[in-house]
């Protein structure tokens, strides 16, 4: 949320709003005036938001072995990609949260 609100002035995020259902929604209808001029990281940040909040959501509502295999379909996907386009929170330094 921090980096998002230092990447575009016209975000009004915060860490209370970032709990409800429509956060991403949100977030991407903020910045669709100004989206053909946001960083990239920006576009990444707001992409790593959705899945975040579809993993959130997954996990409250299927139960441990979809939700892992829910998580190995992202982990997967994101494997695939170039390295430096992988979402950051799939790095070798937060593998040992997947894997613990």
């Amino acid at each position: 949320i921090t980096e998002l609100r230092a990447s575009s002035s016209s975000i009004d995020v915060s860490v209370e709003t970032s709990l409800l259902p429509s956060f991403d929604t949100r977030v991407r209808m903020q910045l669709d005036p100004v989206w053909h001029r946001t960083s990239k990281r920006t576009r990444a940040l707001v992409a790593d938001l959705q899945t975040l909040r579809t993993l959130l959501d997954a996990l409250v509502r299927l139960d441990c072995v979809a939700f892992f295999e829910q998580l190995e379909c992202v982990l997967d996907a994101a494997s695939a990609l170039h390295p430096s386009e992988r979402p950051h929170w799939i790095l070798n330094s937060s593998e040992a949260v997947f894997v613990k």
